[in-house]
């Protein structure tokens, strides 16, 4: 017998609307805007580190935006999981980052993500970064 479905419609939009806005924030390098797509506790496996709770994230924002210049961050989500006020997801994200030297680095990445339903908005509490593609 197959469990009763635990989530609307209306979930799964709210969650593609995250990756947009995420993705969003990133293009227009808004910190405040990227933060607002984090639970308080989120955390963001990245770089081969832990970087948790929002204190912690901008300042990673901080660090990885110094030496940028733009930043192109396109999102393509895979399977996405739902039971009541969590969710797994897998996305795919084709990132073009523009560097204040002149150089540039094209990536293909996956992210692992964990997201909570909080106030009915869902936010990322995990977010794990796993590089496919470097050009």
């Amino acid at each position: 017998m197959n469990d009763p479905i635990q989530y609307t419609l209306e979930d799964k939009i709210l969650i593609r609307d995250r990756y947009s806005l995420y993705s969003d924030a990133v293009f227009q390098a808004d910190k405040d805007k990227w933060l607002a797509c984090w639970s308080d506790a989120g955390a963001w496996f990245v770089f081969g580190k832990e970087v948790k709770g929002k204190a912690a994230l901008s300042a990673q924002w901080d660090a990885t935006w110094n030496t940028i210049d733009k930043m192109a961050f396109f999102s393509e989500i895979g399977d996405i999981s739902i039971s009541t006020d969590m969710a797994s997801v897998r996305s795919y994200c084709r990132e073009v980052v523009a560097f204040t030297n002149g150089t540039v680095l094209k990536v293909v990445a996956q992210y692992d993500d964990e997201l909570i339903k909080k106030d009915g908005n869902w936010l990322f509490s995990k977010r794990k970064y796993t590089v496919l593609i470097k050009e």
